[in-house]
């Protein structure tokens, strides 16, 4: 009865385990050959030279991975710097305000 029961238990862990999403890593857009963190890699430099741009990161948007661009505010500047998207994923940017460590 043991082994019935050890055998069960691993045919339901092979065949109904829980799927892993893939690794940020190896996110892709269908466009692309770069993966969304190779693109961050590229692009973060440039994009945080920009005034008001205070960060970068991987985000989705419509059930697809993007990149969101965070500013303190949204200025003309920004707009035509940023792209709306680059190497073929959505580039969003949003406003957080100013953001201040905490003491």
């Amino acid at each position: 009865m043991i082994h019935i029961s050890i055998l069960f238990l691993a045919f339901s862990l092979m065949f109904c385990g829980e799927q892993k999403p893939p690794q940020q890593d190896s996110i892709k857009a269908p466009k692309s050959k770069m993966t969304i963190t190779q693109v961050l890699e590229k692009y973060t430099d440039e994009w945080m030279k920009i005034p008001g741009v205070i960060g970068t990161g991987q985000s989705e948007t419509d059930g697809k991975p993007s990149i969101t661009v965070f500013v303190d505010t949204k200025t003309d500047v920004i707009e035509k710097k940023i792209p709306e998207t680059v190497e073929g994923f959505k580039v969003v940017i949003e406003v957080t305000g100013e953001i201040k460590a905490l003491e």
